[in-house]
């Protein structure tokens, strides 16, 4: 500390520490973001150095618990994308295999016509959306219940939700953040991804495949942070 105290005093400039780590009695490690400001007089000779810290040990363990759930966040991904390539055969392969897959998946998984109807969902839509497959089958994307919004949280149009879009250029897309509100108001934010479905010989999807998972504890800690 005091060889900075000097440096600052014969420099006579401001030294910025972002993070200074100190060790004390009771709490052990803290780390500090530290100011060492030279104070003059007016003769503009400096007599003093004042020193101001705040302690950003909370915040960095914040950041380092955000970093994990980042962590997570990546498995889980690559484990979902493993697993929807797998749902994709099977959906080929056979209908009834398909469906017993999606029962079994946490994730949520929706078949959605080129209208923006919901055709089918599985256990794990109902689970996240908060709506009874029965309920939820038949019931239009765009219904402004949902409240749609974009990741940086403004509402997302019509023209540019990621489903839609999908329908729209029959181009699948993957990892597309969004919140919306389910039926009991509560608001969720989604990871979600799509797969437009072709019938053979059309170039324009009947269809779009949705899946999505629950990230809305990684949202609250990041604002939190």
């Amino acid at each position: 500390f005091i060889k900075k105290d000097r440096a600052v005093l014969k420099s006579k400039k401001m030294l910025d520490i972002p993070e200074e780590p100190i060790h004390t009695r009771k709490k052990g490690v803290r780390i500090l973001h530290t100011k060492k400001i030279p104070l003059r007089d007016a003769s503009g000779k400096v007599h003093y150095l004042l020193g101001i810290s705040e302690d950003i040990t909370a915040r960095k363990n914040a950041e380092e618990a955000l970093r994990k759930e980042y962590e997570e966040l990546e498995l889980r991904v690559r484990e979902r994308t493993s697993e929807l390539s797998r749902i994709n055969k099977a959906l080929s392969e056979s209908e009834e295999r398909y469906r017993s897959v999606l029962s079994a998946l946490i994730e949520g998984i929706v078949v959605i016509d080129a209208k923006g109807k919901v055709l089918s969902a599985n256990p794990g839509a109902e689970q996240i959306l908060g709506v009874k497959t029965n309920r939820l089958v038949g019931q239009s994307i765009y219904d402004p219940r949902w409240g749609v919004l974009r990741e940086d949280g403004t509402p997302s149009g019509r023209k540019d939700f990621f489903t839609v879009a999908s329908l729209r250029t029959g181009k699948p897309f993957a990892n597309v953040i969004i919140g919306l509100h389910r039926t009991d108001g509560q608001l969720v934010w989604l990871n979600g991804s799509t797969r437009p479905l072709f019938r053979q010989g059309e170039k324009k999807a009947y269809a779009v495949v949705t899946s999505f998972f629950d990230m809305t504890s990684r949202k609250q800690m990041q604002a939190e942070i």
